[in-house]
């Protein structure tokens, strides 16, 4: 083989490999982007499940607020039950004292005819 020949076969030889080292550096970067845009996919669904975590908390806490309110609420109904069972123990009271001083005016009545005669 000649030096020219082999000169050649070299130049062609360095060609292919200069070729596939370009091919190479494409390669990672290509790869390079590629993981890249996975952090930035990965951050992103981060950034969701933390907004959808929030929104949960959020619903949970609005939820025990309404547990303390509906509480409350039956507390109040229990109060008000209460208060007129009360007012309706004082109202039987009232009409068994009224009836009492009615009986008593009678018995004073006919006491007072007895008087009389």
């Amino acid at each position: 083989m000649k030096k020219s020949e082999e000169s050649v076969l070299l130049t062609h030889a360095e060609k292919e490999k200069a070729k596939r080292a370009a091919e190479l550096v494409i390669a990672e970067k290509e790869k390079a982007k590629r993981a890249a845009e996975l952090v930035i996919a990965n951050a992103e669904k981060e950034k969701q499940t933390s907004v959808i975590a929030i929104a949960e908390e959020e619903k949970a806490k609005r939820v025990a607020e309404l547990v303390i309110a509906e509480k409350e609420k039956a507390k109040r109904v229990a109060e008000l039950v209460i208060a007129n069972e009360e007012k309706e123990k004082r109202v039987a009271e009232l009409i068994i004292d009224n009836k009492e001083k009615a009986k008593r005016v009678a018995e004073l009545v006919l006491a007072e005819k007895e008087k009389a005669k």
